[in-house]
């Protein structure tokens, strides 16, 4: 039978404060994609009306489903991996190289999918009245092939610590998107 100690604050705390900037840089990052999305679309439904929004919801939404479901999956895999050769520079490099590789081969044939059927992806998803949303779709599924290439950079300042960098990384690339938008 195994005897449990009591874990004391201070030794909790010593194991988890190296736990405490990725925590606050992750939660920045997801604060700040917040107050940006809800900015977008009060300036859309300011300055456009409330259909305009739909539509620009409805075809991020659509961008969004196909490719999120694809990096959420590659990610549960790549990050342990990713974590396990963080200390060699090598390796992280052939890892990442490696990552995008795997995820353009798996999203390309979906991206092209998404682009060539976009009206009938609206009218199947939504209704008819909001076919508009399929010319944004098509842009919008334009800009998540530059995700794809680009997702992997977080995952290795996160795998590395580098708390700080992700956040500075993360808010420069959420701005970048708000000066497109």
């Amino acid at each position: 039978r195994t005897k449990i100690e009591p874990v004391g604050l201070r030794n909790t705390w010593e194991t988890t404060k190296s736990l405490v900037p990725l925590g606050l840089a992750l939660f920045w990052n997801d604060f700040f994609q917040w107050m940006l999305n809800v900015y977008k679309s009060g300036f859309l439904a300011r300055e456009l009306g409330l259909d305009a929004n739909g539509i620009y919801a409805a075809a991020w939404g659509l961008s969004a489903l196909f490719v999120n479901m694809i990096l959420s999956a590659l990610g549960t895999e790549f990050f342990p991996r990713l974590c396990s050769v963080s200390a060699d520079p090598e390796k992280v490099r052939s890892c990442l190289n490696e990552q995008i590789e795997i995820s353009l081969l798996l999203s390309l044939p979906g991206l092209i999918a998404t682009i060539l059927l976009a009206k009938i992806v609206v009218v199947i998803f939504y209704y008819p009245a909001f076919l508009p949303a399929a010319d944004l779709l098509v842009w919008f599924t334009l800009s998540n092939f530059l995700r794809i290439i680009t997702w992997p950079i977080p995952y290795a300042l996160l795998a590395q610590n580098r708390g700080k960098v992700y956040a500075i990384y993360q808010t420069v690339n959420q701005l970048l998107g708000l000066g497109i938008f």
